[in-house]
This record gives structure tokens, sequence and C-alpha cells, in this order.
């Protein structure tokens, strides 16, 4: 499965304020003394609201607002911006690449929604540069990025999931309780996605080979060239900067969605310091990446009712992911009839299909 980069309009999740509310946050923030100037609006992004504000006498600074009340989220995004400051003490150990986080508030005293304010990194989207840069400079960027993912998984968590969860887990129930939320989101869209009970079927039959990942590893959850800054230093181009870690939860390291949907170059396993592509992987960590694309197709098909794309690849996805974790299982079972699978494969709605489990 590959990663379809779509142009689409203007994110419903976003809302721009004025500048007096701008000017609150910034004197609650940093004092009465440190004077905005000016803003700029950001549209890279597609949930938060984000502005690069500038000071007469304090260093540029990037303010993201989540987004407003009105706005519905999914039930997987719910206090994102809260999981990304509860994850920052342990992502900014991976250096100078990780924002300093000056000030949150989660109030919705100034503005009715959660903000924060970090340093502002120099530097340009890696997504915007990629065109210009030579074989040699996208390779040498790759090779970085590598070893910047591992310095990120190689910091160890107590439990897996959530930022904020309180108390440990099995990861099988983290990851079984989250794709239980994207069907519930599918079911209030009257959205009918076939195959969707086999997959929950699944994560229950497998979990033996879900819980086979060891110690919790701290996972981005957002690692793609939108999200990375490069800055041209002494002659070669460096990355500057890692954005938006809101998705960042404690799993394993090969769930960052990259190692699934998108075309990883050799040179970057060579800084990564091994290779997680799917052919390398044994039976169980290939029934993981399986359920990982499962996933994330059920993002993509939410995604496209909130942004009005054509979602019908995103199915197809899901359908062939689903079905290869039936196979992969199959090699660690008694066999079966050929027809194990699709027998129990019939179009219905989620509506009909979603069990949701408890969270742990």
């Amino acid at each position: 499965m590959r990663f379809q980069d779509l142009r689409r309009p203007a994110s419903p999740l976003q809302a721009q304020v004025d500048e007096a509310i701008l000017q609150r946050i910034c004197a609650r923030a940093l004092g009465r003394g440190a004077a905005l100037v000016d803003h700029e609006y950001l549209q890279s992004g597609r949930f938060n609201t984000t502005y690069r504000l500038h000071f007469a006498r304090h260093r540029p600074l990037i303010l993201r607002l989540a987004p407003p009340p009105e706005a519905r989220l999914f039930r997987h995004e719910v206090d994102l911006m809260q999981r990304e400051c509860a994850i920052h003490p342990h992502l900014a150990l991976a250096g100078p690449v990780i924002a300093k986080l000056v000030a949150a508030d989660f109030s919705r005293a100034l503005v009715p929604r959660p903000w924060v304010l970090l340093d502002c990194l120099e530097g340009e989207l890696w997504s915007e540069l990629a065109d210009r840069l030579s074989p040699d400079d996208s390779a040498s960027v790759w090779q970085q990025f590598g070893q910047h993912v591992r310095r990120i998984h190689a910091m160890p968590g107590l439990y897996y999931g959530s930022p904020l969860a309180t108390e440990g887990q099995r990861y099988s129930d983290w990851l079984r309780h989250l794709v239980d939320l994207h069907g519930l989101d599918l079911r209030d869209l009257d959205l009918a996605v076939d195959g969707f009970a086999v997959f929950q079927d699944l994560l229950n039959q497998g979990r033996s080979l879900i819980d086979q990942v060891g110690t919790p590893r701290l996972v981005h959850g957002d690692l793609w060239p939108r999200n990375v800054l490069l800055a041209r230093r002494h002659g070669r181009w460096s990355i500057s900067g890692i954005l938006d870690s809101e998705r960042a939860f404690w799993g394993e390291p090969g769930a960052e969605w990259i190692f699934s949907f998108m075309a990883i170059p050799e040179v970057f396993w060579q800084g990564y310091g091994a290779n997680l592509s799917t052919d390398r992987l044994d039976i169980a960590a290939r029934f993981r990446r399986c359920c990982y694309e499962a996933r994330g197709a059920l993002q993509l098909i939410l995604d496209g009712e909130r942004h009005g794309f054509e979602a019908g690849f995103a199915h197809a996805d899901f359908v062939a992911s689903v079905m290869h974790m039936d196979a992969l299982l199959g090699q660690t079972r008694p066999p079966c009839s050929p027809n194990h699978f699709r027998s129990r494969f019939p179009a219905r709605s989620t509506r009909d299909t979603v069990r949701p489990t408890r969270h742990m």
C-alpha cells in the first residue's frame, strides 16, 4: 500500500482568530512586554490553525490552536494537543530538531480552544524543497532522517498507547480499542466498510502476534516530508526540525505509517540502522504491519468523508490488508478451507458490525 498525497480544499477543522486574541495569548504567555508586531497564517497543516508570530523584543514563535469547538472531531482526535504536550519532554531528548515548548493553555479562557506556543525553527518544509534537491542532497537528507527517527524510536516507555493514559494495557488491547473508535465514527457517518467485523475478529485471534512487540517505544505517528524542515548549512541541506507530534504514542517503531504508505529508500535504513521493510519482517511483525495498514485505511476513509475526496482506494487497501492478515494468521494455525476468509466477508455496514471493547 502506498500513500496518495491528495490536494484538498481548506480544512473544516481550521479557523483563524483576530489579532486581538493573538495579542492576549502573547501577553498571557510572555508578559505584556513582548509586543506582537506581525503574524503570518501558515496553511501547510490540516488539523490545527497555525501562525508564525513576530515580536519587537522576542524571537519568533509558532502558535498552534486546536480546532474550534464546533468542529467535528473523530474520537481518536480528541485531546491531540494535550497528547503532544505530554509526549514533548520525551521527544525533546531527540535533540534541537524538536522545537522548545514555550507555553500551553488548555483552559479555553482566552479563546475556546487549546493552544501551544513553540520556538520557531529555521528552515523550509522538505516537501516543498524535494523537487529542488539534487540526488546526492536527497540521499543525504533521507539518511539524516533515518538517524533522527532512530533516536526517537530508541526512547522506551512504561506502557503502550496514548501518552495521556494513566495505567498500562496490552498492546493488542490498545490497538483494538483504537480500531473500535474508528468503527464508532464510521457508524455515526453511516459509512459501510466491507470486512470491518472480520478485521475486529482477526485482531482478537492475532493477539499473541500483536503482543510480541517487546518494550514500548516512542512512535512519532506523523513522520513524513510535510512535517520535516530543511535548512542549508555549510553548503549542504540538513534537517533542522521535526514537527507535529500530536499523534505520538508508545508502541512499536514499525507502526510509523510511513513504513507502510511511502516508498522508503535504502539510504534511510542505513541511517536508521535496521531495515523494517515489510519483506524483511517475520510473520508476527508482518501481521502487525497489516494491522497498521488496515487501521490507516480506515482513517483515510474517515478523512475522505470529512474533506470530500473519493476514498475508494482506501476501501480497496483495507480489504487487501485484512485479507493478508488472514493469510498470515493461517500460517500460524491448522489448515482451513480455502474459503475460510471470503465466506466471512460479505458486504455490510459498520452500523451492524461494530462491537466496541472496553478501554483498559
